[in-house]
């Protein structure tokens, strides 16, 4: 806590004399001027009385009794005997224009004359017996430990050390003294202090050294040589493991960290799609010890796992566990969500559950050759899918389906089955995508495609004859086995194609259809099944030697399209040109050169086409001599017209005089820009070391990262070379600010953290040695944990309604408005977290109809009534009568209590107090004090500011709210996992919940104001 006291010319006279005479004749005291030439001041350097306090005692005696100058009506009359400098707070970081005056009055305390030397411990080190350290030690569960050790006899003080042991070293968190007569009980021989902080999850180790002396001077233990103790604070919470996506047994085991050895109970809970819980261990869905297995793994972590006696029907799920943990429920761990995707045997007897419509026409039930069918008659023009609930990887599709025959103009429209399959269709004709197709048409051809992004279609195996038992009017058994990379197809049993491919490694499973026009040819399916490769033998039939010649033949003779087969045999005199480039690449010029083999024909006819999402746009076909544009054996063309940034496809054939050739197999490329798209970070986020990420330049040499804060100036400024950036599959790079921290070379800026604030940053690229142009400039805000004792300034604090907030003599405070609730808030929006303030209303001699309330504020808004009342969130606050409430402030400013006006002994009336929240997820945790008062639940406000708000009645001047100092720390920063909850041994006690119970009983709110006088 800070000292705060002036010190008049008198008493700084009498302090030298005290100080002179006590060197003259006592050479081991170190006087609290004495600090190190570095300023590093020790903590009991900092103290004027024997032991720091947890709250602070004394305010600055600059007290006024009338508020700063606000409005005419409120000038005060009485005659200044100082005037002291304090800074109004309008903004966050701004610096005062203004100096109100504050008035001193006889109100103003006395100063105390009594003179305490701070001394600390000297160099010189003492050989004693080392203190023999009890606890912590294992595993703890609280975040504020208690430290316990052996009494040592004539021991003066004790010096308690606490180190966080990481990757990067160990961490020290504090060391501080404590008076040995505070904490020790020498008739038991034991001592024990609480945790002065509260501690993130992790290892830890403490050290305890003995100081021998008096008041006067003493000497404490060699620090090095002291034992010490290793602890690691844990959750009682747990974190949910498995199962999460899809599983494909209908008997899932559900795994999660367990808490402790000696926990009771476990609740699993779980629901499915329709929000229905599901019975789990028989319907109570609690496990009692001996019904889940845990056990510490290789890696060291306790894991629990449980499989439940009955079946999963095929769904999606979600599913979370608490622990019942030293006789009470502790907080739940985050859903994880999964989905059962077992086997599949369909005969569409009644209705299709494993089956849902994509695009297109209606299925229907039905009947056709007497079996019961699910079928569509599709829609003119497009195709028509149904597409499985659920994804498979390595699956086996057996589906027997029929199509009605017949022709539409000589073409016969395709029928498919599908694997691995994405959930996108193209808006011109439905075509599902992405994935692998297979299907035949009624004319005894078969295809296989590959559909990529944006529905581009892949041949892998053209419209082919199939050369064994085919039904051209009937029913088909078409069967797909994928493995891995490893593809077979087969038709009736006999195997007709096999590839290998590893474009797309799972997705769904279904039918397509493809309908060109008003004539119906209905599509049926008598029965699928659906099975997981691994409890699927796969057949080791091969491709006959007729079907393999078949194979071989269409790959240069085939017609028809992914929509169905033209029917006939077309056959080229001319040679299919072999592209070269561009192909499959991003290219940064809008005019590009299209190359390809020269055939030695005499013409050729270049087809370009844009990729759109409405389909594929023409861009124009260009007939080009071979005279002109082939030479050694190449031909080249470069585009006389302008592209612009965009997805396009390519393809060419050749003429000879009397026929064309095929077209050429279709090439892809991409016209791009040597300016990148600044990505990440934007908006707010709370890591002061945030990760920049942004859009590849291919081949790019080098990166420029510049950032600036809200002043303009320039914070950061890299340039790493291409291959110290990290580029993944989808095109985005990325560096870490922690990656170039200590970078000493010319040009660069690089800090260890960002503060808190407003940024905006860009990146160019250097590409073919020129540096490209800047992206557009992204803007972010770093919102990061923040520690405010404003001793020099009150930046991120800024006055939201009511009266002038000041800062002086490191503190805040408000006088306030009259009548209305006065507000500060902090600049940034935080969701879970701890917020601690200790503040402070004065007594004064004035009285009024009530104890104004005096309020720490979470998760607020940012509007207010029209009495001034900050909405929406939550309120937690006390009064001077030593009553506490909590509420909740809606959207509208309706303000409920979640706990009314309660009686409690840990406030301090008239004195500091230091107010904290807990929140986290929907639970919450209010203490005053260090003392847990009650825990509340409710979901009605996940996010907002921080701040405080009190209620002055009148214009009588009834005492300023301090703030003495405010920190917030965020809970994913301290969580052993992002979705656990704060958990703390903390308890609130009997006397103070049968007080909790009847302010909640008495059926009485109260005002939000304050509470009457008693």
């Amino acid at each position: 806590m800070k000292n705060k006291r002036i010190r008049k010319n008198g008493l700084q006279c009498m302090v030298a004399f005290i100080m002179l005479a006590s060197t003259l004749f006592n050479t081991g005291i170190i006087f609290a001027d004495d600090v190190p030439a570095d300023g590093d001041v020790t903590a009991e350097q900092a103290e004027v009385t024997e032991e720091p306090t947890a709250v602070p005692t004394e305010i600055p005696t600059e007290v006024p009794t009338e508020e700063p100058v606000a409005d005419p009506t409120d000038v005060p009359t009485t005659v200044p005997t100082e005037v002291t400098g304090d800074e109004p707070t309008e903004e966050p970081t701004a610096e005062p224009t203004e100096i109100p005056t504050e008035i001193a009055t006889e109100e103003t305390p006395t100063v105390d004359l009594t003179l305490t030397p701070t001394v600390t411990p000297t160099e010189e080190v003492i050989s004693a017996q080392d203190v023999t350290l009890t606890g912590p030690e294992g595993t703890v569960y609280t975040r504020t430990p208690y430290f316990y050790w052996n009494y040592e006899e004539d021991a003066y003080k004790y010096q308690l050390f606490v180190y966080q042991k990481s990757l990067n070293g160990d961490i020290k968190m504090f060391d501080k003294l404590y008076m040995a007569s505070k904490v020790c009980d020498d008739d038991a021989g034991t001592c024990k202090v609480k945790s002065p902080t509260s501690l993130a999850f992790g290892s830890y180790y403490w050290k305890m050294r003995a100081c021998y002396g008096d008041k006067y001077g003493y000497i404490c233990t060699d620090l090095e040589s002291a034992p010490s103790m290793e602890f690691v604070v844990s959750s009682t919470t747990p974190t949910a493991y498995e199962p999460n996506g899809t599983i494909y047994t209908n008997t899932p085991t559900f795994t999660w960290t367990g808490v402790a050895d000696d926990t009771e109970q476990y609740y699993l809970q779980v629901y499915d799609s329709n929000g229905h819980k599901v019975a789990i261990n028989g319907g109570t869905n609690i496990l009692e010890s001996g019904d889940a297995t845990c056990e510490t793994d290789e890696d060291g972590e306790y894991i629990c796992s449980y499989t439940d006696a009955e079946l999963f029907d095929n769904g999606s799920y979600k599913w979370r566990v608490r622990a019942f943990y030293s006789g009470k429920w502790r907080s739940y761990s985050g859903y994880k969500t999964f989905s059962v995707a077992s086997d599949i045997n369909e005969n569409f007897d009644s209705y299709a559950p494993d089956f849902t419509k994509l695009a297109g026409g209606t299925w229907l039930m039905g009947t056709e050759d007497g079996n019961t069918v699910y079928y569509t008659n599709g829609v003119s023009k497009r195709m028509t899918n149904l597409r499985s609930k659920y994804i498979f990887d390595d699956v086996n599709l057996t589906a027997i389906v029929k199509r009605a025959a017949g022709s539409v103009d000589g073409s016969y429209p395709a029928s498919y089955i599908g694997v691995r399959m994405g959930k996108s269709k193209s808006s011109s004709t439905n075509m599902w995508y992405t994935g692998y197709i297979f299907g035949y048409t009624t004319a005894g051809t078969y295809a296989v495609w590959r559909v990529d992004t944006a529905s581009r279609v892949e041949t892998i195996q053209p419209w082919t004859e199939i050369t064994g038992t085919f039904n051209d009017d009937g029913w088909n058994e078409l069967n797909v086995t994928a493995e891995g990379k490893d593809f077979t197809f087969s038709i009736n049993g006999d195997e007709v194609a096999s590839f290998t491919d590893g474009t797309y490694s799972k997705g769904y499973v279904g039918f397509e259809m493809f309908r060109p026009d008003s004539t119906i040819l209905p599509f049926y399916i008598d029965s699928v099944t659906v099975n997981n490769i691994s409890s699927t033998s796969v057949s080791g039939a091969s491709i006959s030697s007729e079907q393999a010649a078949a194979n071989l033949a269409a790959q240069s003779s085939s017609t028809g399209s992914v929509e169905g087969y033209d029917g006939g045999t077309v056959h080229s005199q001319a040679t299919t040109p072999n592209p070269i480039e561009p192909s499959n690449t991003t290219i940064y010029t809008n005019k590009p050169t299209f190359k390809w083999d020269d055939t030695g024909d005499e013409k050729y006819y270049l087809y370009l086409a844009k990729i759109t999402t409405g389909g594929i746009d023409k861009v124009y076909g260009k007939t080009l001599l071979a005279e002109t544009y082939c030479s050694d054996g190449e031909c080249a063309y470069t585009s006389a017209s302008t592209l612009s940034q965009n997805d396009y496809v390519w393809k060419v054939k050749s003429y000879d005089g009397t026929d064309y050739s095929d077209y050429s197999d279709n090439q892809y490329f991409t016209v791009g820009t040597t300016m990148p798209t600044a990505k990440k970070p934007y908006s707010t986020g709370y890591d002061n070391q945030p990760t920049f990420t942004w859009t590849e330049i291919v081949d790019a040499e080098q990166y420029n990262i510049v950032a600036y804060d809200s002043s303009g100036k320039k914070v950061i400024s890299w340039w790493p070379l291409a291959g110290e950036v990290t580029c993944d599959a989808d095109q985005i790079c990325s560096v870490e600010l922690e990656d170039f921290i200590g970078m000493e070379e010319p040009n660069w800026i690089t800090p260890e953290s960002l503060d808190n604030g407003k940024y905006r940053w860009r990146v160019r690229a250097l590409y073919n040695s020129r540096w490209g142009i800047f992206s557009a400039y992204r803007d972010f805000t770093v919102a990061s944990e923040f520690d405010s004792d404003f001793t020099s300034n009150s930046k991120g604090w800024s006055r939201l309604w009511g009266g002038k907030w000041y800062r002086s003599n490191g503190y805040y405070y408000s006088t306030g408005s009259p009548k209305v609730m006065n507000t500060a808030k902090y600049a940034y929006v935080y969701s879970d977290f701890t917020f601690t303030a200790v503040v402070k209303r004065e007594h004064t001699s004035q009285t009024y109809s009530s104890y104004p309330a005096n309020y720490i504020a979470v998760r607020m808004g940012n509007s207010h009534t029209k009495d001034l009342q900050w909405y929406s969130g939550y309120l937690f606050g006390y009064t001077n009568a030593g009553y506490y409430s909590i509420w909740r402030v809606k959207g509208n400013g309706k303000v409920t209590a979640l706990q009314p006006w309660t009686e409690t002994d840990a406030i301090n009336k008239g004195d500091w107090n230091q107010l904290t929240v807990t929140a986290e997820g929907s639970s919450f945790e209010f203490y005053i004090n260090g003392e847990l008062l009650t825990t509340v639940e409710d979901d009605n406000d996940s996010k907002g500011y921080v701040g405080f708000e009190f209620y002055r009645p009148a214009s009588a001047y009834l005492g300023k709210f301090y703030v003495d100092e405010a920190q917030l720390t965020l809970i994913e920063s301290t969580s052993l996992s992002v979705q656990s909850t704060t958990s703390s041994q903390a308890t609130v006690s009997a006397e103070q919940q049968a007080l909790n119970e009847a302010a909640i009983n008495s059926g009485i709110e109260g005002s939000i104001e304050g509470t009457p006088l008693e």
